[in-house]
């Protein structure tokens, strides 16, 4: 094998490990402290399932609820207005819990590394590392990220419809 064929596991290889190391690097352990913080601002949290001892999930919804607020640390909402915003989308579609909307942010950035990840594959596969790959590839993650939004559009108005 020569270079140009090993370059390209080597990009993967690489970009794997730096998105591992982000995902560590922001997915920092809270504090007792800051917990306590969080449940005096939001007493919802006192009484909620994930701190009562042996309700842990198993499966799949287990392993996502763990890794949610990691997961969506990045693309949480800066203000006040976006935050009520977006807990009004996913309320208007049925989605009313106190971790909706980390979950819909998780969602999301699951969706954009995935279909980033498929996108990418496959643009290379078929036309190596060209604009056709590139085009592949941002068509791939425009759908993995604004694809939960879609789906929480087509959601709501379906619900806001039957309730009209």
């Amino acid at each position: 094998m020569d270079l140009g064929q090993i370059t390209p596991w080597i990009i993967f290889g690489v970009s794997t490990l730096m998105l591992w190391a982000m995902f560590n690097f922001f997915a920092g352990e809270k504090s007792r402290a800051t917990e306590r913080l969080d449940e005096l601002r939001d007493p919802t949290l006192r009484n909620s399932a994930t701190n009562k001892p042996g309700s842990e999930k198993n499966g799949a919804m287990g392993m996502l609820e763990k890794a949610a607020p990691a997961l969506s640390k990045a693309l949480q909402p800066q203000s006040e207005l976006e935050r009520n915003n977006l807990k009004r989308k996913l309320a208007n579609g049925g989605f009313n819990g106190p971790r909706a909307a980390q979950m819909f942010l998780a969602a999301k950035m699951i969706g954009l590394t995935v279909c980033l990840l498929i996108g990418g594959s496959i643009g290379f596969f078929n036309w190596g590392l060209t604009n056709k790959c590139m085009i592949a590839v941002a068509i791939a993650t425009f759908i993995g990220f604004y694809g939960p939004e879609i789906w929480l559009y087509m959601v709501r108005s379906g619900r806001m419809e039957r309730l009209f």
